[in-house]
């Protein structure tokens, strides 16, 4: 869009946790149009619980019902395995759930507790046993991967190092400079302290073509 002339502003965030996240292909969300923009913002405050579902032949199994309840929320969101067992449940709010897995004829399986973060996808494996669905399995130990379809590459700074990582001016977008290839702006570094002091680049590309949300919301001073 060129030079766009003025500094994002940006306001303070909870203490929640902070996420930068970027595509892959150049590591930092463009400001190309509205059209573009919605999409990266409408799924930038959430998570996706994704996965299969197999029998304890190793055969998939479709049909499956996979639903999934918020713990503090107690919201709830299902789907349903396709042909190949795989289910995907997107936009989801970051937090601990409780994922099930039910179809008549196998043990209903439950994978508790299950964290999301923000951008996070969390990949699972479910394997059915033959049975009746009044039969409960609880795994709790279950490694979680993150899945690979996505094509963004994101990262957490959790609450643990907002609150008691050093900041200077209490300025919490210094946090972003935690990950890797992200660095302070040039006129970052000039003016510390001044208006554009937050800002930072992300593989050599212009600070002000970040874009910042708060729970999902647009944030950015388009200028």
């Amino acid at each position: 869009m060129g030079n766009r002339g003025e500094q994002f502003e940006k306001n303070p965030m909870s203490n929640s946790g902070l996420k930068w996240i970027f595509p892959a292909s150049i590591l930092v969300i463009p400001l190309l149009s509205s059209i573009l923009i919605h999409p990266i913002q409408a799924q930038s405050g959430t998570g996706t619980i994704a996965g299969t579902v197999q029998d304890e032949t190793g055969g998939t199994v479709p049909g499956v019902e996979i639903s999934v309840r918020n713990a503090v929320t107690n919201i709830k969101r299902s789907t349903v395995s396709n042909d190949s067992g795989f289910f995907r449940l997107l936009s989801l709010r970051p937090g601990i759930y409780e994922v099930r897995a039910e179809l008549a004829g196998f043990k209903t399986l439950v994978n508790s507790p299950v964290e999301l973060t923000v951008g996070e996808v969390v990949s699972l494996n479910f394997v059915l046993e033959i049975g009746g669905t009044n039969e409960i399995v609880t795994v709790s130990d279950q490694k979680i991967a993150v899945g690979s379809e996505d094509s963004q590459i994101s990262s957490l700074v959790d609450h643990r190092r907002v609150r008691d990582l050093p900041l200077n001016g209490r300025n919490v977008y210094v946090l972003a400079t935690l990950q890797s290839g992200v660095v302070p702006a040039m006129m970052s570094v000039i003016q510390s302290g001044g208006p554009n002091s937050e800002s930072f680049v992300t593989a050599g590309t212009r600070f002000r073509g970040n874009q910042f949300t708060i729970d999902g919301g647009h944030n950015t001073n388009d200028g």
